[in-house]
């Protein structure tokens, strides 16, 4: 009877457990469906952008500080 149960609790562990399981997804930039390259090639206009990248000087003699830049645009699309 004992056995039973615990068989009976054991399998609904389980069950839950593999059920509850999830896929893990790594997202990646893309373009939205709606971005069209074509057209901006066509319309043939370009946009100014202004970086300012200020440094401090208390920094240590070596460093592997990096800075990375990515533009995009109101939509989300990434330049």
């Amino acid at each position: 009877m004992v056995s039973t149960r615990l068989f009976t609790l054991l399998l609904c562990f389980v069950s839950s457990v593999s059920l509850s399981v999830s896929e893990s997804k790594v997202l990646e930039p893309h373009a939205a469906e709606s971005f069209n390259v074509s057209l901006i090639q066509k319309l043939g206009t370009s946009c100014s952008y202004r970086v300012i990248i200020s440094t401090s000087c208390s920094s240590p003699r070596y460093t592997r500080d990096q800075i990375s830049i990515a533009f995009g645009d109101a939509y989300g699309n990434q330049v």
